[in-house]
């Protein structure tokens, strides 16, 4: 049991205590410079990730999908053309076919998000301090 103890204590000063676990939010940094996305639109990739977090069907993707999905819509509303780019593959390690799954989900959480109970996340960014972008129109695609 000591040896365990002790080998834990290298392995947790060997990482600098540094034990957390990568979420949508440090994914969304890198994805949103490499597609060169401007405050409204990050926030708009913020709004989405958020969203996600109220809904356990979501869980089933990994952080950075859910990131990759966000930049991917939000650029569709925001009518950025291609909605996703060779650079935005090299950086995300995906290609657009393969977040379709999480794309629909998240597109259908966003109109789920209208008439929804909650609508914490909703009113928050509805306030012009975030770009008012819940206001912005939804995407009509499956």
């Amino acid at each position: 049991k000591d040896a365990i103890l002790e080998m834990e204590q290298v392995m947790i000063r060997a990482l600098g205590f540094n034990l957390s676990v990568p979420y949508s939010l440090h994914f969304l940094r890198r994805f949103s410079k490499a597609a060169g996305s401007e405050y409204r639109t990050h926030t708009l990739c913020k709004y989405l990730i958020e969203l996600c977090l109220i809904d356990a069907k979501m869980l089933e993707y990994l952080p950075s999908e859910i990131a990759a999905a966000s930049v991917y819509i939000a650029r569709a509303m925001m009518n950025k053309e291609p909605y996703w780019t060779s650079t935005l593959e090299h950086y995300s390690g995906y290609n657009d076919s393969d977040l379709m799954g999480c794309i629909s989900d998240l597109n259908g959480l966003l109109h789920k998000s209208s008439v929804s109970n909650l609508q914490a996340i909703r009113k928050k960014y509805s306030q012009p301090k975030y770009g008012k972008v819940a206001m912005i129109p939804m995407l009509e695609f499956n």
